[in-house]
């Protein structure tokens, strides 16, 4: 499957999901939902979010991750995607999953 049949580009603002394969056995479980694709030799295994990114944006910052803004491994919309450090990246996941989400979950039940 080449990157491009493996999502439907939709409205900028909404989750562009892989319906890939995912990383859904990985033994991590933070690393579970991520999409992964092979290049058109089938050689080269590559993450999802991490390509859509790059080619929006160019190559990632060494140094740098890609952080899913919309805390939706599967996404693939370059417009969720921003490069980070680890830090920041794990930073804001904790404050988001600890904090604003069970608030967002307690105001709209």
């Amino acid at each position: 499957m080449e990157f491009h049949e493996g999502f439907t580009p939709g409205i900028p603002s909404e989750c562009w999901e892989w319906q890939g394969k995912t990383e859904d056995r990985s033994s991590n479980p933070q690393k579970r939902g991520y999409g992964r694709f092979y290049d058109k030799h089938g050689k080269r295994n590559i993450r999802t979010h991490r390509y859509a990114y790059e080619q929006q944006h160019g190559p990632v910052p060494q140094g740098l991750e890609i952080d899913h803004l919309c805390d939706n491994p599967p996404c693939v919309n370059p417009k969720h995607l921003k490069a980070v450090t680890h830090s920041n990246n794990w930073k804001r996941t904790h404050i988001l999953r600890k904090y604003i989400l069970p608030l967002v979950h307690a105001l709209f039940p």
